[in-house]
């Protein structure tokens, strides 16, 4: 995260156990294949839960995790993007 001063939320790929399962398969490929890998999206990435590291103190600023949601981990990014703080896909 040193590498990202300026950022909350640093997203990273994701493998699954269950990852050659089609279902599954087609759901990650689309969000992270389709989405994060194009360069006008990395800088635009929202948690998907495992993998995501997110500043502590942003985190703390924003009221922390939402109970109201089952995808609390998008709603988390989205709710940093509106306060206009900065996510990062890092494909690494």
């Amino acid at each position: 995260i040193e590498c990202y001063p300026t950022h909350a939320l640093l997203q990273f790929p994701q493998f699954y156990r269950d990852a050659g399962r089609v279902d599954i398969h087609s759901e990650l490929n689309h969000y992270f294949n389709h989405h994060l890998y194009r360069p006008f999206n990395r800088t635009r990435a929202l948690s998907t839960g495992t993998y995501a590291v997110i500043r502590r103190r942003a985190l703390l600023d924003l009221g922390g995790w939402s109970g109201a949601s089952i995808t609390e981990d998008a709603q988390m990014g989205v709710l940093m993007h509106s306060r206009g703080l900065r996510s990062q896909f890092v494909p690494e």
